[in-house]
């Protein structure tokens, strides 16, 4: 075989290849795996997607469960506990002095003196009212908005405790005192709205 019929042949081979697969390229059966794997790819990145979002829509109901939480187990009964323990504490005023300047605990020997049954009821409801303050605020403490809490939590916590003694004593305070914190109400009031804030977000946003 001659150089020139060996290159002829080799070309009419390499020819014929190309033919074979240019027939073939677009055959039934190539286009249906082409088409399958396009379909698998765009099926796989559809599931992903959608895991994606089950993903955000599990992770946003658990934030709007845990602010419900928050509501229901913490925040809404101080709230509601502090205006019945307000309420209650408003009839013990004096007349002639200002709501903040008057303190119960300066004034346990006078009331104990007049035995005033209805005023005596009233001191021991708000300090069983006190206690469960302080039971939710260290039971939920774990729901509490921020970290490290309010400092007024922890002066409750404490002018609680004092009136509990003087209490128990039938007699004022003596000593130094941690006077109630007026800010206390306002952290609550506060931590709800921004609560109630972050749920609407969130379920503007599922």
């Amino acid at each position: 075989m001659t150089e020139n019929t060996a290159h002829h042949l080799h070309a009419s081979i390499e020819h014929a290849g190309t033919l074979w697969v240019k027939s073939n390229i677009f055959s039934p059966q190539v286009i249906a795996s082409v088409v399958a794997a396009i379909a698998a790819i765009i099926a796989a990145f559809i599931a992903a997607k959608a895991a994606k979002r089950q993903r955000e829509a599990v992770r946003v109901e658990r934030r709007i469960e845990h602010c419900r939480r928050q509501l229901n187990q913490l925040y809404g009964q101080l709230y509601m506990l502090r205006q019945a323990s307000k309420s209650l504490y408003a009839t013990l005023h004096t007349s002639g002095e200002r709501p903040q300047d008057w303190r119960l605990v300066d004034h346990i020997d006078e009331i104990i003196a007049e035995d005033e049954k209805s005023k005596i009821g009233t001191i021991e409801e708000i300090i069983k009212i006190n206690k469960t303050i302080e039971d939710l605020l260290v039971s939920q403490s774990g729901l509490v908005d921020q970290f490290p809490p309010p400092e007024s939590f922890q002066r409750f916590v404490s002018h609680s405790r004092q009136l509990q003694v003087a209490w128990g004593k039938k007699s004022d305070l003596e000593g130094s005192r941690v006077s109630f914190p007026r800010e206390f109400d306002n952290d609550i009031e506060n931590s709800i709205t921004e609560i109630r804030a972050r749920i609407a977000k969130l379920d503007a946003a599922r």
